[in-house]
């Protein structure tokens, strides 16, 4: 039922890739049009597009939540800063 499973080759990853950055909302009939320029079946050219989707969303979602916390510890930063000032002005008041 299974066949084996085989890596892509490097020529069957640049067309997807090509096809997958001119549209990344592949059709059936998207898939169906790119299965005579590969040796894939239907089923994997979907399952690496919906992969490849999938992975893009991640790494979109990764560098939001990085710049999130990037603000957050400069929101910190700031903070901290600020009370140091003014523990520096007190300081120098009491003098």
């Amino acid at each position: 039922m299974n066949a084996k499973k085989r890596k892509k080759t490097k020529e069957e990853i640049a067309i997807l890739e090509a096809h997958f950055v001119q549209d990344p909302e592949w059709t059936r009939r998207t898939v169906k049009a790119l299965k005579p320029l590969l040796n894939l079946t239907v089923d994997q050219i979907y399952k690496w597009g919906y992969d490849r989707k999938l992975l893009v969303e991640k790494r979109k979602s990764n560098a939001q939540q990085k710049r999130v916390r990037k603000s957050k510890t400069m929101k910190k930063m700031t903070k901290a800063s600020n009370s140091l000032a003014v523990d520096d002005r007190d300081n120098t008041r009491q003098d």
